[in-house]
């Protein structure tokens, strides 16, 4: 996480910053002492830059902000952890939502990690189309007709796999009646639809 109005920087200015190149730094491990500084997890490092330049000074870094601000930065899993462990998709399918547009876009992107603020996915969440709120349907309400669906053949399937994906957030464990219902939806056979909703629960 990276708290709101927090400056940070990447390998290559904590390199410079320490008079050395960044392939010395990854290559001697020259960060590793420094892992007081670091917000993020993962390959790509990023360093709070106030508490960095604490650290090459020799002084003890001050502490990071604890309460939680709606403007924090917040990466893919910390933004999945966002949500509700009731309607929480399973890290895989988390990854799936973001990747296919399905999920929230994120508010920046810092060296190649996208991040999200603390509110967006909470808001996200309560304006979902299906999840009863922000003109939505409330949960469990029945469509009256089939939803119109793209012709072409492969954004149809997409379609198909991103309903399959949302009806699971609903009835995590359907029923057989409940997938002929999703069957009827998407136009498919009910074997297809108990395979699209094994996929999806997979991930």
């Amino acid at each position: 996480m990276i708290p709101a109005g927090r400056r940070v920087v990447d390998d290559h200015e904590a390199a410079a910053m320490m008079g050395i190149a960044r392939g010395t730094l990854r290559n001697t491990q020259a960060w590793k002492p420094l892992t007081a500084a670091l917000l993020t997890r993962g390959r790509t490092r990023l360093y709070d830059h106030r508490r960095l330049s604490q650290l090459l000074a020799g002084d003890t870094p001050e502490p990071l902000p604890t309460a939680e601000n709606d403007a924090d930065l917040l990466d893919a899993e910390e933004a999945r952890q966002q949500i509700p462990t009731d309607q929480r998709p399973a890290a895989s399918t988390w990854r799936s939502y973001l990747s296919d547009g399905t999920g929230p876009p994120p508010d920046t992107t810092i060296a190649g990690v996208p991040f999200w603020h603390r509110i967006t996915v909470p808001a996200w969440l309560a304006n979902r189309p299906g999840r009863g709120t922000g003109g939505g349907r409330p949960t469990g309400t029945r469509d009256t007709h089939p939803r119109t669906l793209t012709a072409d053949r492969h954004q149809l399937a997409a379609q198909r796999r991103t309903r399959a994906r949302e009806y699971l957030t609903i009835r995590p464990q359907p029923t057989s009646a409940e997938l002929t219902e999703l069957a009827a939806e998407l136009g498919i056979s009910p074997r297809h639809a108990r395979r699209l909703a094994a996929d999806a629960r997979d991930g």
